[in-house]
């Protein structure tokens, strides 16, 4: 829906100036308003911006004053307008648990600053296959996040729209060769360290007997893995770029629970030295120790009884009818 808007621009000046343009999204954890189609007299970014009134919404929001104005993004007919640091904004909605995807997350947040509401969700408990989560994220999955008109699902994908929309933590040329490290290491942490990381947990931790066949596989490609990143992070500080960025975030997030993953308790960093150097340095951040702290704000359920078999593994009620 469009909703009409007067944006109202303040001058070292003692004249205003009101441009009427057609607000096109609204993000309410950055206060950011989007004006499409403004008139042109926005010349130059960093100028106050006072947003005097809009509606259509459905919803009130409080005035606010913008100390950061983009011409030109994301075309050069749209404004950007970024509430004033020191408001308070609307949160973003952080749908969560405390497993290493929705941890990234957690992480990122924090990093950014951004004000957002933490809503736990009880996997064990079956609470991912409520209705309103599932108009959320319909794979049942956490993490996920709703902030305004944007939803978001998959934990990568949530990096990487956060850190492109605040441009923070990530390479923004598009074409430069730490993009496209960024990207490459990014969806390795996606499409290899996360899977078979998590399936070595599922067939070492919880698959009954007979599973040699199934645990050789998962642990050897998670051994594998880790160990395309130990011999990265042997030759780099950092995952990409020689600085902290979303990637690292995503490594973090499963590099926790390398011990756990591998079945291999405290030997495990003699063999990944520099997994571990990394770690060591990103559980230093402030931020990541904020993020730690969100698991103790909800009390998640623990047991695998019955009913939280149930519910995360859905599958063995074919093996039960065939049976």
């Amino acid at each position: 829906l469009l909703l009409s808007a007067f944006v109202s621009h303040v001058f070292a000046q003692p004249q205003q100036k009101v441009v009427f343009g057609t607000v096109t999204a609204v993000t309410p954890s950055l206060g950011v308003i989007v004006v499409a189609k403004a008139l042109g007299f926005f010349k130059d970014e960093g100028l106050d911006v006072e947003i005097v009134e809009f509606n259509g919404t459905g919803t009130l929001l409080p005035q606010m004053t913008a100390k950061r104005v983009q011409v030109g993004y994301p075309n050069p007919d749209v404004l950007m307008i970024s509430r004033q640091p020191g408001k308070d904004p609307l949160p973003l909605k952080f749908f969560y648990n405390a497993a290493p995807n929705p941890m990234k997350i957690a992480l990122l947040l924090e990093e950014l600053g951004l004000s957002y509401e933490a809503i736990p969700v009880d996997t064990r408990k079956g609470e991912q296959f409520a209705p309103d989560f599932l108009a959320v994220n319909p794979n049942a999955k956490v993490p996920a996040v709703v902030d305004g008109a944007v939803t978001l699902f998959d934990s990568n994908a949530i990096l990487l729209f956060l850190a492109d929309r605040a441009q923070q933590f990530v390479a923004t040329d598009l074409g430069s060769p730490e993009r496209a490290q960024m990207l490459s290491w990014l969806m390795f942490i996606a499409t290899g360290i996360g899977p078979f990381s998590g399936q070595s947990v599922h067939f070492r931790h919880v698959a009954p007997e007979p599973k040699d066949y199934a645990l050789n596989r998962y642990d050897y490609e998670a051994n594998r893995h880790w160990g395309v990143i130990e011999q990265h992070l042997a030759q780099h500080e950092f995952m990409v770029g020689g600085h902290y960025s979303i990637v690292d975030m995503a490594f973090w997030g499963w590099a926790r629970m390398v011990p756990y993953v591998l079945g291999t308790g405290d030997a495990t960093w003699a063999h990944y030295p520099h997994v571990k150097r990394l770690l060591d340095l990103i559980n230093a951040r402030p931020a990541a120790q904020r993020a730690e702290a969100l698991k103790s704000r909800h009390v998640f359920k623990t047991e695998l009884d019955t009913e939280a078999r149930k519910f995360l593994y859905p599958q063995n009620e074919r093996l039960a009818k065939a049976g």
